[in-house]
């Protein structure tokens, strides 16, 4: 199901499917794996140039700044667009039913939340706004604590007293 809450009301759509896991749980399997076919894992090292090393299989997943991406932009072809909106990614102990989107405005302007359970226990509370409503704010987008708190009172009722969560929770 998908929960969407605007304006105190609650509109649910149903018939779609989701599967979620914690990307830890992933990341687990995926080293275990790796470990009982002989794969050597190294961790903790910044690579600057990915042709330097000596491998039969390299996974590129270094995100945004990827240099394996930068290193062969002819074989993966990139199309990045850039969007205006500001997002940070929190969590939370909500037990989410559905995937729950909320739109809640307040002086600063306009704040979109997307949430989901992953794992019994724990969800993603990810929340997105424009540029200019995070300059009104006057929130630092690199303090975690200043967000966190300022999140957790806009949304202290879809909370329901739980917490919020951060893991280099930056904009």
């Amino acid at each position: 199901e998908i929960d969407t809450f605007y304006g105190g009301k609650r509109l649910r759509s149903s018939g779609h499917g989701f599967a979620g896991m914690s990307r830890m749980k992933l990341l687990l399997l995926l080293q275990e794996r790796c470990r009982e076919l002989g794969v050597t894992l190294d961790f903790e090292r910044e690579v600057a140039d990915p042709s330097t090393l000596e491998c039969d299989l390299l996974v590129g997943a270094d995100g945004i700044a990827s240099t394996v991406r930068e290193r062969w932009p002819a074989a993966f072809e990139p199309d990045i667009d850039l969007r205006p909106n500001r997002f940070v990614w929190l969590g939370t102990t909500v037990p989410y039913e559905a995937f729950t989107f909320y739109f809640k405005e307040n002086a600063h302007g306009m704040f979109r939340v997307h949430a989901y359970r992953y794992e019994p226990g724990a969800s993603t509370f990810i929340v997105e706004c424009t540029e200019a409503t995070l300059r009104n704010t006057g929130l630092d987008p690199q303090d975690e604590d200043g967000t966190a708190a300022y999140i957790a009172e806009l949304f202290a009722d879809e909370l329901q007293g739980h917490p919020l969560l951060k893991n280099r929770s930056i904009w």
